[in-house]
């Protein structure tokens, strides 16, 4: 039994008579399962620090996982957030959408990718709302 470290990974492969050469490919293939790594980020066409109440404001969750993600989900200050399109917001896939917002939307947001190996929680993005007369 051989006991094996790949670069950059914290994970160890234990080989049973199998050469280097296989479990090397089976790293390349990306067969190795690991914890979600989950990046936040704003809307690309949006000014982070001109966001207004009335306001359309959105995230991407972009995610990088293997095995991929069952589920993405959202959290504004640690609270899971849910869709509530009467309520202007709504989740899809890895997007969260808060249409006419309101400066109680101010806050801390999180996206949270979930699979078998565990979940990974991205970066907090701070949401400031200004009120439309600034």
């Amino acid at each position: 039994m051989q006991l094996w470290r790949m670069a950059g990974s914290l994970k160890f492969i234990v080989s049973y008579g199998l050469p280097l050469s296989s479990i090397l490919n089976t790293y390349k293939l990306g067969l190795i399962a690991d914890i979600p790594q989950s990046v936040l980020s704003l809307g690309s066409s949006l000014n982070g620090s001109n966001i207004k109440e009335g306001d359309d404001v959105y995230f991407e969750c972009s995610v990088r996982a293997n095995p991929k993600p069952y589920k993405v989900s959202w959290r504004f200050n640690e609270t899971p957030l849910l869709s509530n399109p009467h309520a202007g917001v709504i989740i899809s896939n890895q997007s969260l959408v808060l249409q006419n917002v309101k400066r109680g939307q101010s806050g801390i947001y999180t996206c949270v990718a979930h699979n078998i190996e565990g979940d990974g929680v991205s970066n907090p993005m701070t949401l400031n709302i200004r009120c439309k007369f600034e």
